[in-house]
Formats: C-alpha cells, structure tokens, sequence
C-alpha cells in the first residue's frame, strides 16, 4: 500500500474468526449490476475484505474489478448493513464459486462490524513478520 504506514497496515489486517453461531444469526446476499446471490457462505473476513461462496443456484455475470455490495441481515442490526466491495478474484470449485472482495471503506466496515455484530466474531490481530 503506497504511501501507508505501519499503524495502517497493522489496523488493516484485523481478522474476524467467526463462531459457530454466525451463519445461525447473520444472512449474506451478494449484490452487483448484473448479479444477485442469496444464501451466501462466508469464507473468512478482516476489515479490509472477504472470502465468500456463492451458491451454484446463483443467477447473474461477475468479473474481477466489478463493484458488488455485501449484504449484512441480522436482527442484531438495525437494518441491513451494506459493505461495498471490489471483486478481487474468482475461483470456480467443485463445491460451488468462490469470489474475494476488497472493501471501498474498510474503515467504515471495521467501526460497524465491531459494534453491532461483536458477539458473533473472535477477535484477533493478525501480524505478518
């Protein structure tokens, strides 16, 4: 990251572990120009992007670059929380596509993330040495 520093890079990298009970409390659905995917299986999660599986019943075209949202239901929050994204890339496997976003405003999804969803993640900080 051009022209970032350390504290940056460090705030960056924080990583959620999901618990159990996210997929129990939390729906995700994928939203873009020429996609819509519901039921969506989280992969992994940090404040700056996501790993998500699409289901194979998923309708629409995604390619690298496009500009999606990420769409956050839980009663725990007061509406649906919008995260918008980047495709960064795609991998089609045997079980069913994977897609990897980069957040536009991480800063923004780390603040919210933290307060209204805390109960369903493990916090960590994650440190490449």
């Amino acid at each position: 990251m051009k022209g970032s520093g350390p504290e940056e890079t460090v705030n960056r990298r924080r990583q959620y572990r999901v618990t159990a009970d996210f997929e129990k409390y939390v729906q995700l659905e994928l939203l873009g120009p020429k996609v819509h995917a519901t039921r969506v299986r989280l992969l992994d999660l940090s404040s700056g992007g996501c790993g998500v599986e699409l289901p194979r019943s998923a309708d629409g075209l995604l390619r690298r670059r496009d500009y999606v949202d990420l769409r956050v239901i839980s009663e725990q929050l007061p509406e649906p929380l919008d995260m918008r994204g980047q495709v960064a890339w795609l991998k089609d496997t045997a079980r069913a596509p994977q897609v990897g976003l980069n957040f536009i405003d991480w800063r923004q999804h780390r603040v919210l993330l933290d307060s209204s969803l805390k109960g369903l993640f493990n916090e960590r900080e994650a440190f490449r040495v």
